[in-house]
């Protein structure tokens, strides 16, 4: 069996997340922002996964926030940091590289 090493990127499946993310799928497959009664069943279904997830990192639900992936979340991350130090992200200058997010 091979071994995977690069969890940087992404993570395989277990079994058990394959499974639960099938099955949610099934039940709703929908966007959790339409009035429809399939968006109203995604968006019951959006805020008991983020009542789970606060719950198990001690947070409010409102505190969890979902993003599309990693530049996103670290961008979000390091605005979050800057603004509660006080600092005005307009006079502020980010040094990276091209291999960063």
């Amino acid at each position: 069996m091979p071994i995977y090493l690069d969890h940087n990127a992404t993570s395989p499946a277990s079994a058990e997340h394959l499974a639960a993310v099938f099955s949610r799928l099934q039940s709703a497959a929908a966007n959790p922002s339409s009035p429809h009664a399939a968006g109203r069943t995604a968006s019951v279904a959006l805020a008991n996964a983020r009542k789970q997830i606060a719950a198990s990192v001690e947070v409010e639900p409102g505190e969890v926030i979902f993003v599309s992936g990693g530049s996103e979340a670290n961008n979000l991350a390091t605005a979050g940091v800057l603004h509660g130090l006080g600092k005005d992200l307009a006079q502020l200058h980010a040094i990276t590289t091209a291999i960063e997010h």
